[in-house]
């Protein structure tokens, strides 16, 4: 937790690992124990590295008899002993939870177990905890709700409260409380006096009973007696004691006789008068996630606290990680309860997906802070990026203090001798364990990296605040070709990065953090990079000589009534923070510090020096516990303006806001604002409100909420939706009957009210789309736009909306090669006409573009259409300033398109015939065909730029405002067909049984491609690469898409598995159609039962089992029992047999006229199987026997075949020559192999 007064508020970024991706749901203690051991015995976690998280299924699928969570005793007979062994090991323990009442893999949820999950975590000393989304949004919940969030209040009738052993107390009419909002009184038959008061959801109002009487301290059962209005909708409901505290409970969908229900929570009141307020701020999406991740943040608080004071331990920290996704835009809130918070969908082993996570993240590092962190998710170093990825990632994370969680297999880095590979996984653990860089990520001041040059040419430069006046400079190179070398001047850097301390200087030390050697540089004002590798990064340190080693010390004066200690200790370096903390005696508490003779307010308990710069001398002042507060009167209203498009963060809102208390002074009080609420592109007078952060001695009776008027006007470059201005294209062939392109340009998130004009909808299947090159749209304007953000819209979308879509952007309006967003695995909230909304808002506006090119990546197509876009908006302005009116249409394009020696080229407008030199209207789009002559392989270009035309050999553009010419260039270079040859003669060796079916499918489609491209004769050199590129990708898959066997050892059973003479371990993965041999030896005295996946197999005499070619993920379990066992009737293993099938008019024995020709493989087809779905070449056939057609006689022909089961199958024909009268004969006979 990130609150200053816990003891984890300065946790570094996490450094661990996680077993989601080398388990995911099969995870075992062995497995457990196996990283565990790896992690210590390969010095990765001396390196930092200490957190070992078990992700989801660690759990039982049923809590106790106490209602606590439990482990699976299957999986993990050890339970929470294992955290204690991974402990002595010098390991710190990560479990895994979710805010919803069941996880991702429906395990129980914590939702409504807040406090006793966190008190089970912390009486087992976890040292970690993910909190998941899943079973909110994601899946469906069984707490039902509207919207998927507990916005809705039940009405309330009265309250009343009971200590232990008394009876229920003294009804207290909500009626006669204090309402406030749209709270309402209303009468209703067999509510007490008559009436009940509604209106309390969705933020609406509270009910606020004061005067509320405690005899004394303590817990006391406050019962809400609940008015019933029917619903099929389970309710929420808060209630806020004394300003302070808040406690909440649900009212589960109402049914019964009685007019009145109770809800009853446990509470602590204060002796004498106490104030009790019923609300539920629960309003969307946001207000619902910060309820459920503030309850375990503030529970693991509580809890840990609690398990030191029993101990009598120093409390042992819980790192809260909370995983919603960046749904909520977390960085704004989460800081308050977590120390970490998903900013992204989760991320995959590309280089794209790495891209887009951090692109997502690296512009929020003013969000961050020391002790609570963005989270890009974890890392994918030695999951198959290249060593240069590898390095960029790595060092990306690390510069935007980001958690360092490895996501790959470790145990692959170690050799069997107990040595480091340090070549395996493209050498991951030479990046992994790079003290330097790992600095960046863990030393003071934990500040993220700041952006200061986005994707110029392909090149991103980021600093990085250090201590010591000290930063971080790091080169990104986005493209996959080597760039040239990059340089900054670094006196800017104060300018760009306010937060760095660098100073001016002449001269600098430079340190190359990747250099093997000469690390270190002195270099003038400017650092000047070497060549950059595609995809690679290059960062530095920098330091002026004065600034290395500086320190100031730290003088503490002696306090009455208590005592204060500083971290660090006696001496801080120049520019770093000191934080002072107090400890008071008893009745007493820090209400100041005085620092160099300055007097400042402390918050709670702690005070921060930032930037020190000077010696400190310190002295805590003390006053006793007991405030008196002062009621708060009034607030001093706040207005603001800005342009329409400005972010919350330009507008300069404070954080604080003047207060009137009723002594007559003032005060200023911090202010966290609702952000969300706030609308860029609304141009009327907004009414932003927030929640005051009250200091003890003032309290709010009346409940004054703070408010600002925000006021947003026009500019010359107001960012609107600039999308409405575009010509938007799609093929016609791929259109859903009567949908058009056109319907993209009404509106962004149209409402389908009056004068809605539809949807865009594709055809399905959408892998036809995919397949074909036809799975996109295109946005065309006239002249050059700026991009600040897109948002794809959607309704029904869980059944026909995109999964994923990727955003092009062309600076000439023809060519689409600079990809500058995408987004993947969109999970669509409904699934009825509520239009939901899928943006990318880019960090710097993308400038010039004059197209986009928006291609959809995957789609949900549960009925007859995908791809279902309601809108699909640009916002962004004119680069020259003119307003967003159409300007007027060019002139007619001039379409060019001259033959060449051996490539005949022609070109079509809406389906007719134009001529080279021809004008068009424009907008219209132009296709070409080319065909070249055979043995000749052109590149073709569109006004200079090179092209590659689709399977038929054509090409389309987006929409035509200039002139275009279309080109073909001829070498002499013959076409080089080995590559492809090759990966057609490895495609057909695989056997599909061997596989899945969707698997196999990619290899399956790739080769029909891959042989029709094959027969072509004016294919080109680029289009046999790109097929050849494509069939060896899908051949390779097939070795990716490995399954998983599992077994576990018993007291008296041993179980070793192998795979072609290697021995596995349980956990392992193997080839699809691989042959597993389990080998059992079990002890004298005992006996065992075994099944495989559920289904009970009989070992052989010597105790080994061979499975058939595996297909899917295997679980070998063995129960030992001291009785033998009565041996089962199993049915002996049958696998598929190959089948002879026969054309129509095929005779198998025949009779031929001597001197006629025979063809023995004429009309017989054979198979793997009866499913007759895939074909045993003849080349693969065994033919015994000959036939001498020239000879009369008697034959005997037996064909023989065999599938990958080793199953086989003979075909025995007899074949008949008889004499004929044609002397005509043969010089020899015809024979078989």
């Amino acid at each position: 937790m990130a609150s200053a007064d816990t003891a984890s508020s300065a946790l570094p970024p996490q450094m661990g690992w996680s077993s989601w991706n080398a388990f995911r749901q099969n995870v075992s203690e062995q497995q457990i124990n196996g990283i565990a051991d790896t992690l210590v015995k390969s010095g990765l976690s001396d390196a930092g590295y200490r957190y070992l998280n078990i992700d989801d299924d660690w759990q039982s699928a049923q809590r106790d008899q106490n209602g606590s969570l439990q482990w699976n005793p299957a999986t993990f007979p050890s339970g929470a002993n294992l955290i204690t062994q991974l402990h002595q090991k010098g390991l710190k323990v990560g479990l895994y939870t979710s805010v919803g009442d069941l996880t991702c893999e429906d395990m129980p949820g914590s939702l409504w177990h807040e406090q006793k999950d966190a008190t089970t975590f912390a009486q087992w000393g976890v040292d970690y905890l993910k909190d998941d989304y899943c079973h909110v949004v994601d899946m469906d919940s069984d707490m039902q709700t509207p919207d998927g969030f507990f916005s809705i209040a039940p009405d309330v009738d009265y309250i009343s409260l009971a200590s232990a052993g008394s009876g229920e107390g003294t009804h207290m009419q909500a009626e006669a409380a204090t309402l406030s909002g749209n709270a309402t009184v209303k009468s209703g038959g067999g509510a007490d006096d008559g009436q009940y008061v509604t209106g309390l959801s969705k933020n609406g109002g509270t009910i606020t009973f004061n005067n509320v009487l405690a005899t004394q301290a303590g817990q006391y059962t406050l019962t809400i007696g609940v008015y019933k209005t029917y619903s099929q909708y389970t309710k929420y409901i808060q209630a806020v004691v004394n300003g302070a505290k808040t406690y909440d409970t649900i009212e589960s969908r109402t049914s019964g006789w009685s007019p009145t229900a109770r809800v009853q929570i446990p509470i602590q009141l204060h002796e004498g008068t106490n104030t009790i307020t019923l609300q539920n701020p629960i309003t969307n999406q946001l207000t619902d996630s910060q309820m459920r991740y503030s309850k375990m943040g503030n529970a693991l608080k509580e809890a840990t606290t609690a398990q030191a004071a029993i101990t009598g331990n120093p409390v042992r920290p819980v790192f809260y990680s909370i995983s919603e996704h960046g749904r909520t835009q977390p960085w704004t809130w989460a800081g308050n309860y977590a120390n970490s918070w998903r900013t992204t969908h989760d991320i995959s082993a590309s280089w794209g997906s790495m891209l887009t996570n951090y692109d997502a993240t690296v512009g929020l590092y003013a969000y961050q802070k020391p002790g609570a962190y963005n989270d890009p998710d974890m890392l994918e170093v030695g999951n198959g990026l290249s060593y240069e990825e590898n390095k960029s990632h790595f060092t990306l994370w690390s510069m935007m203090s980001a958690p360092l969680i490895l996501g790959n297999d470790i145990r692959g880095l170690m050799n069997a001798d107990g040595t480091i590979n340090h070549d395996a996984q493209n050498k991951a653990y030479d990046v992994i364990t790079n003290k330097k860089v790992i600095a960046l990520n863990q030393a003071e001041p934990l500040l993220a990296a700041k952006r200061i040059q986005n994707n110029v040419n392909g090149i991103d430069i980021l600093v990085k605040p250090l201590a010591d006046q000290q930063v971080a400079v790091a080169f990104l190179n986005r493209n996959s070709s080597a760039s040239t070398p990059q340089s900054l001047d670094l006196t800017t850097l104060k300018a760009q990065d306010s937060r760095t301390t660098l100073p001016v200087s002449d001269q600098y030390s430079a340190t190359d953090l990747w250099a093997a050697t000469d690390a270190t540089k002195e270099i003038g004002k400017t650092l000047t990079t070497d060549a950059i590798p595609g995809h690679g990064i290059k960062v530095y340190t920098i330091s002026t000589k004065a600034a290395v080693g500086e320190t100031h010390t730290i003088k503490i004066s002696a306090s009455d009534h208590g005592s204060v200690t500083t971290a660090p200790a006696e001496k801080v370096k120049d520019g770093q923070s000191v934080t002072i903390t107090g400890k008071a005696d008893d009745g007493y508490k820090l209400a100041q510090v005085i620092v160099n003779g300055k007097t400042y307010d402390v918050s709670n308990n702690q005070y921060t020096v930032a930037n020190v710069n000077e010696d400190l001398t310190i002295q805590g002042v003390f006053t006793t516990a007991t405030v008196t507060k002062n009621a708060l009167q009034s607030l001093t209203p706040i207005t603001a303006t800005g342009a329409i498009g400005d972010d919350w963060t330009k507008l300069n809102i404070p954080d604080k806001i003047t207060g009137q208390l009723d002594n007559g002074n003032s005060v200023d009080i911090p202010v966290v604002w609702n952000q969300y609420s706030f609308d860029t592109t609304n141009d009327k007078e907004q009414v932003v409100t927030g929640t005051l952060q009250l200091p003890d001695n003032v309290s709010n009776p009346d409940q004054l909420q703070p408010t600002v008027k925000i006021t947003l006007t026009q500019s010359a470059e107001t960012d609107v939706n600039i999308g409405l201005d575009a010509t938007a294209y799609v093929d016609p062939t791929a259109l859903y009957t009567g949908k058009k392109a056109s319907y993209l340009n009404d509106n962004i998130l149209d409402d389908h009210a009056t004068g809605g004009t539809g949807v865009l909808a594709l055809t399905k299947p959408f892998a036809d789309l995919v397949t074909s090159g036809k799975n996109y749209f295109t946005y065309t304007w006239t002249k050059p736009i700026s991009m600040s953000a897109v948002a794809l819209a959607s309704w029904y979308g869980q059944s026909q909306g995109p999964t994923g879509y990727e955003v092009y952007a062309s600076t000439d309006g023809i060519t689409f090669t600079n990809k500058v967003g995408e987004v993947k695995d969109i999970t669509w909230p409904h699934n009825d006409d509520t239009i939901d909304s899928e943006p990318i808002a880019f960090d710097q506006p993308i400038e010039n573009v004059k197209a986009i090119k928006v291609i959809i990546t995957g789609s949900n197509e549960v009925w007859g259409v995908s791809s279902v876009i309601n809108e699909f908006g640009v916002l962004g302005h004119y680069m020259d300033g003119s307003s967003t009116n159409p300007p007027t249409p060019a002139a007619k394009p001039v379409i060019s398109f001259p033959s060449t020696e051996h490539v005949k080229i022609s070109a079509t407008v809406d389906g007719k015939a134009i001529t080279s030199g021809d004008a068009i209207t424009p907008g219209a789009t132009v296709t070409f065909t080319a065909t070249a002559d055979k043995g000749y392989s052109p590149t073709f270009t569109l006004n200079g730029q090179t092209i590659t035309l689709d399977a038929d050999n054509k090409f389309t553009t987006a929409p035509v405002f200039q002139d275009i010419s279309f080109g073909a260039s001829i070498t002499d270079t013959p076409l080089n067909w080995n590559d492809l040859d090759q990966a057609i003669a490895a495609a057909k060796k695989l056997v599909a049984g061997n596989y899945t079916p969707d698997s196999f499918k990619a290899v399956t489609d790739a080769l029909a491609e891959a042989e029709t491209l094959r027969q072509q004769t004016n294919a080109s050199q680029l289009r046999i690469d790109s097929v050849a590129k494509k069939l060896n990708d899908a051949i390779k898959a097939l070795e990716l898409n490995r399954l998983s066997v599992t077994y576990q050892n018993t007291d008296h059973i041993q179980i070793i598995a192998s795979v072609g003479g290697q021995t596995i371990n349980s956990g392992d993965q193997v080839t699809p159609g691989s042959q597993v041999t389990f080998t059992v030896k079990v002890d004298s005295g005992y006996y065992g039962t075994y099944t495989i996946n559920g289904k009970t197999v009989t070992l052989t005499a010597d105790g080994t089992y061979t499975t058939a070619p595996v297909t899917e993920n295997i679980t070998l379990a063995a129960i030992q029992s001291t009785d033998r066992p009565t041996p089962p009737v199993t049915p002996p293993v049958t696998y598929p047999t190959p089948v002879f099938s026969f054309t129509n008019g095929f005779e198998k024995d025949a009779t031929i006229n001597q001197g006629a020709s025979f063809d023995p493989n004429a009309g017989i087809s054979a198979w793997t199987d009866s499913s007759k779905t895939t074909a045993i070449p003849a080349g693969d056939w065994t033919v015994t026997g000959n036939v001498d057609v020239n000879k009369p006689g008697t034959y005997t022909l037996t064909y023989t075949i065999k599938n990958g089961y080793n199953q086989t199958a003979t075909l025995t024909r007899t074949i008949k020559v008889v004499a004929s009268s044609t002397e005509d004969t043969l010089s020899s006979p015809i024979s078989t192999r």
